[in-house]
């Protein structure tokens, strides 16, 4: 009898393994902790290599302050716009990376020749890629009034704002992408209120902090801008919505704008 349950157990087909979910999907409906992206980069920029230093020197003086940190770090995104498109008639909610922070290019052109300009520099690798906008607020603003040489006076507008920028040199620099789904107008406005969050590997990270100055002529008056770059460069691993409860909802991995 025995020899005849194991020949009949044997027989059995082999149980299908199921496919492991995918290492965003397993954020699905968790509310984020979020990191501290300001202490972040002040940690890692304040490693700087020296002039006589040699690159394995250095590297080995960031690598001691990247083990500090935590392998992968969460930040919520301050999405300062999220362009969609919604067809009533065929209820198809139709947006791209905006969604996600996705910030102008010369952004992180500023920020990076503003680096330069003070003396900084960065990987050659790293100059290219796609950036994202964390946070974006004002610290200071006010106005006065403004002459040349010739005596002519003009309202010159003055402010000061502070920009917190994700940098991803892995990614297409033109590259984005359109994403598409059915639904209902209420979950639709939903989604275009809902905030969005990035995961970051920090293992490799680089930082460093620039003020970028500009002046911009208006109409009426003179806006003299700068804004205090605090630049993360480091690898986007997952970009999500989150639901108006704040837990994740949506997830996408970038792969199709990652570089080949």
């Amino acid at each position: 009898m025995l020899a005849l349950m194991i020949v009949a157990a044997a027989s059995q087909p082999p149980a299908q393994a199921q496919a492991a979910p995918h290492f965003c999907e397993t954020y699905l409906g968790k509310k984020p902790v979020y990191a501290d992206f300001a202490a972040i980069v002040a940690k890692l920029a304040s490693v700087t290599r020296g002039k006589f230093e040699k690159t394995s020197e250095f590297e080995l003086r960031l690598g001691a302050v990247r083990r500090t940190l935590p392998a992968k770090a969460i930040f919520r995104v301050d999405r300062v716009r999220f362009p969609i498109s919604y067809d009533a008639d065929t209820e198809k909610l139709s947006y791209d990376m905006a969604a996600y922070g996705l910030a102008e290019s010369y952004n992180w052109m500023s920020a990076r020749l503003a680096y330069g300009d003070q003396g900084g520099s960065i990987p050659q690798s790293a100059v290219d890629g796609m950036s994202f906008n964390i946070r974006t607020f004002t610290a200071k603003s006010g106005s006065y009034l403004g002459s040349n040489a010739f005596g002519a006076t003009r309202r010159v507008q003055k402010r000061e704002l502070t920009s917190w920028l994700l940098h991803d040199p892995s990614l297409e620099e033109e590259g984005n992408a359109t994403f598409s789904g059915s639904f209902t107008p209420s979950d639709a406005k939903k989604l275009s209120r809902a905030p969005a969050a990035l995961i970051v590997d920090l293992q490799k990270a680089l930082a460093f902090s620039t003020l970028a100055t500009t002046q911009i002529p208006t109409d009426a008056n003179l806006l003299d801008e700068k804004t205090r770059f605090q630049v993360l460069i480091g690898t986007v691993e997952c970009a999500f919505l989150l639901d108006e409860s704040g837990a994740i909802n949506d997830w996408w991995d970038l792969e199709e704008v990652r570089k080949k």
